[in-house]
């Protein structure tokens, strides 16, 4: 039955990734992607499996898909190459990553102390072809990875997978319990299911795998911890100084904004500066690409804008005067720009994409406000806005009226940010509770 299962899954999947390709193409045409990931991802070795055989000692492969999965496993990955550099080589840690944005901010952080390359396509000879190469120990998948083409793939070399940070967004559970047949004999043959919160340890049960493999460990998250950077800590300083001249002067930081969300708030600022003549915005977008695009939305309503590309640092020309808007076209200096803002909203979440992550901006004590819209990270969220550390408003000018509010009162602002650095500081724990599973298969 599962045979027949994944021969019909691989089939469909096959028809999908040819009628996607020639988008995919046209995005390499211009730019929005590499290309070098579609060769690797079809199974092209990268250079440093090419020129060796992969590991004869204990190993990890560590798959998280894009940014937001990287930030999350990251806690878990240093320990474990913490661990492996006390035995043996550092590069007995493998990490992939299946969008650009994703394996950019791998190849900074684990620069040296891992290898970095994308993911491969589920199809079942892709992926069997890396796990041979590769000879993992153990396969740690983040967040909702569940591929079966993998998966099946790994339990047919007899390779332990484990989910760590598991987690089933409302979209993710209907459309995996929609291939609940070919997902039970799958999840049976996983090792461990780490999930972040009791409601997704259910879902994954209900899914169908196995009882006594289903664990609450908590979301690795909570573990985040910013890595010391001088070049980022200076530039962060540097946009502070351009954007916050004068002392009465504030920063309202916009993290992973997504399409509808940059309107709105320009239009906050306009109407916030009315009472605060010096507060200036930040739109950090979650795709970077759209800097220029919204750079004319900007224009549009008598907004001055820099886009980060442009600023001085890579080589432009530094403004005589402060930009009513800094957009921050890049990827990974995000979490150092929280350290110098005043107020600091999170993107999609005004408009229905689930949210983004709110424990960058709690680990500094910052003043949040995020959206009605935080599905995918609803216990998060929800646990922020019960411990009031961090206010939750329901429309454009309930947030213009609730970022008016904490701006005018510092007291406050500076309460909801203590408040949200004791949610971050009591919910660790995560990554020691995932490391006590994992361990044993590295031994």
């Amino acid at each position: 039955m599962l045979r027949i299962g994944l021969f019909f899954y691989s089939v469909v999947y096959s028809l999908a990734f040819c009628l996607y390709l020639p988008y995919y193409l046209w995005r390499i045409r211009f730019r929005e992607r590499s290309g070098v990931d579609l060769a690797q991802r079809m199974g092209r070795f990268p250079g440093f499996l090419r020129e060796s055989r992969g590991c004869t000692s204990p190993s990890v492969w560590v798959h998280a898909v894009s940014v937001g999965e990287v930030n999350a496993v990251r806690p878990l990955a240093d320990k474990l190459i913490e661990r492996f550099t006390e035995t043996q080589s550092a590069q007995s840690v493998f990490v992939t990553t299946t969008t650009d944005t994703g394996q950019s901010l791998a190849r900074r952080i684990f620069e040296g102390r891992a290898e970095v390359f994308y993911f491969p396509i589920d199809w079942q000879w892709a992926c069997r072809r890396f796990l041979k190469r590769l000879r993992p120990s153990l396969v740690l998948l983040t967040e909702t990875e569940l591929w079966p083409g993998f998966l099946f793939s790994a339990r047919r070399l007899k390779i332990p997978v484990v989910l760590v940070n598991g987690r089933l967004s409302d979209h993710s559970f209907r459309r995996y319990r929609r291939l609940r047949w070919l997902m039970r004999p799958l999840l049976a043959g996983m090792d461990h299911c780490c999930m972040q919160s009791i409601e997704d340890k259910k879902r994954i049960l209900e899914l169908g795998a196995p009882q006594g493999r289903v664990h609450w460990t908590g979301n690795l998250k909570f573990d985040y911890r910013l890595s010391p950077d001088k070049q980022r800590e200076q530039l962060a300083r540097r946009i502070a100084a351009l954007m916050k001249p004068s002392d009465g002067d504030r920063l309202w930081v916009c993290g992973s904004t997504r399409e509808g969300e940059e309107e709105i708030l320009a239009d906050c600022l306009l109407q916030l500066r009315q009472r605060f003549s010096g507060l200036r915005l930040m739109l950090v977008p979650r795709h970077p690409h759209r800097g220029s695009q919204i750079r004319k939305l900007l224009d549009s309503r008598g907004l001055g804008s820099i886009l980060r590309s442009e600023w001085a640092p890579q080589g432009g020309l530094e403004p005589t005067t402060p930009p009513d808007v800094f957009i921050l076209d890049s990827i990974g200096e995000l979490p150092y720009l929280y350290a110098v803002s005043d107020l600091v909203f999170i993107g999609g979440s005004l408009v229905p994409k689930g949210g983004q992550n709110i424990l960058e901006a709690a680990y500094f004590g910052k003043p949040i406000l995020f959206g009605p819209h935080m599905e995918n990270f609803r216990e998060i969220s929800q646990a922020f806005v019960k411990a009031y550390a961090a206010l939750q408003v329901r429309s454009a000018e309930e947030l213009t009226d609730r970022a008016g509010y904490l701006l005018g009162d510092a007291d406050a602002a500076a309460w909801l940010g203590r408040n949200a650095r004791k949610v971050m500081r009591e919910s660790r724990g995560a990554v020691k509770r995932t490391m006590e599973l994992v361990v044993p298969y590295l031994r």
